[in-house]
């Protein structure tokens, strides 16, 4: 699907319709918090992370919690604003920024991140969708710095519908990668590169 595709599917269902869990359970809060912990590994506390395609807050909210420095991104204003009520019925502050990725870098300025995140994001787009991203977000990255990305590998498959997922050719992917200027660091589906 192409990316203004995606938006617009974000922004006309909202939360609920496309979400697997439900965005009101405990189950969905606890998914978060616990994909949240995996930046732990890579970054401290303090450190910049850039929750790419943040949606509702699920990792954002959890990961200021944290004490990471957080810029929640999405290019879907409703789930913005879906995040704001969010974080704002638990007390907390999230800085957002509405992006396709593109002008990230603009929007980070001169403090390049630590970590980036993009769960659930590069699943949604097409590959030349997610070549784009993935080159955009390493642009953001400090030297050393890691992504973490939901980025399946297995047969080729090329998401067309909201039922389906981007899935790549495990040498094409490390060839987009290498491209952005990132090495792997843990080649499962939701891998971990690092910016060289």
């Amino acid at each position: 699907m192409k990316f203004e595709d995606v938006v617009a599917a974000w922004d006309g269902a909202g939360e609920k319709p496309i979400h697997p869990f439900d965005p009101d359970s405990q189950e969905f809060w606890d998914l978060g918090w616990a994909q949240a912990e995996q930046v732990g590994e890579y970054a401290k506390p303090g450190a910049r992370v850039v929750d790419f395609g943040c949606g509702n807050g699920r990792l954002s909210i959890p990961l200021v919690g944290m004490g990471y420095d957080v810029l929640a991104v999405d290019a879907s204003q409703n789930m913005l604003d879906a995040l704001k009520r969010r974080a704002t019925e638990v007390g907390a502050e999230v800085p957002t920024a509405r992006s396709d990725g593109s002008d990230l870098g603009r929007l980070l300025g001169r403090k390049k991140a630590d970590v980036v995140i993009a769960r659930a994001v590069l699943i949604h787009h097409d590959f030349a969708g997610v070549e784009r991203i993935v080159n955009d977000l390493a642009k953001t990255l400090k030297k050393g710095g890691h992504l973490i990305a939901d980025w399946p590998i297995g047969a080729p498959v090329e998401r067309q519908t909201h039922l389906q997922v981007t899935v790549w050719d495990a040498g094409r992917r490390l060839e987009v990668a290498r491209g952005a200027g990132l090495e792997i660091v843990d080649p499962a589906d939701v891998s971990v590169w690092r910016k060289v």
